[in-house]
């Protein structure tokens, strides 16, 4: 009987740690960012999932797990970070750096430009999370992190100010659908196009077969 309470004390203990020290409590991944003149500015499917649109990245909250997905963003020191986020489809999704607040995507998307807690690494870990309020299923979403290269209070104000507000949903061009039939696979307009048009040969070579008949 002592040995099980001596087992979940120290769970006590560890989780206690691990909240004061501000450790992510699930998987800890190394953000890669893509210099912007090497962007991916073509649209697509939130189910590519080794897709870089605009040098976002996908990321999936599993409901059933409940597990936060953390990641760790180096040359944070005094520098400011470019936070985006896009929920596909629409959800709520939380996420906070290392001593701060926590914010949320409501709608669909979410961005934020300052400068976080950074770790004596030279690095800030932010955390995806959901409480309570979300859906009760699993959220896809895009997420990307770019550290302002400039190193003064000023130009790091600057280029925050002036930073492109685009996410990987502005690349769809209007008038253009996308249709996801299953997970991992999708069907664009252009391809519909084309396998109407070969329908319409087909039947008009048809339709000139009856006719000399």
């Amino acid at each position: 009987m002592i040995r099980p309470v001596i087992i979940n004390i120290g769970l006590l203990l560890f989780s206690w740690v691990a909240v004061i020290s501000g450790e992510c409590p699930g998987t800890i991944l190394n953000w890669v960012s893509i210099p912007e003149d090497q962007y991916d500015r073509t649209y697509s499917d939130i189910y590519q999932e080794d897709a870089r649109p605009l040098g976002f990245k996908v990321g999936i909250y599993s409901y059933n797990r409940g597990e936060s997905i953390c990641v760790k963003v180096s040359g944070t020191s005094e520098r400011r970070v470019e936070v985006k986020i896009e929920t596909e489809p629409p959800a709520k999704l939380c996420f906070k750096a290392e001593g701060s607040n926590g914010d949320c995507v409501t709608s669909k998307t979410l961005g934020r430009c300052e400068k976080f807690e950074s770790q004596t690494d030279n690095s800030t870990t932010f955390e995806f999370y959901c409480t309570g309020e979300c859906s009760e299923s699993d959220v896809t979403f895009w997420y990307r992190f770019t550290v302002c290269p400039l190193v003064s209070d000023y130009e790091n104000e600057q280029w925050c100010q002036n930073v492109d507000d685009d996410y990987p949903g502005t690349l769809l061009v209007a008038g253009q659908q996308f249709y996801t039939t299953t997970k991992g696979s999708a069907i664009n307009d252009a391809f519909l196009k084309s396998f109407t048009i070969a329908l319409l040969v087909v039947n008009t070579i048809l339709g000139i077969g009856f006719i000399h008949l």
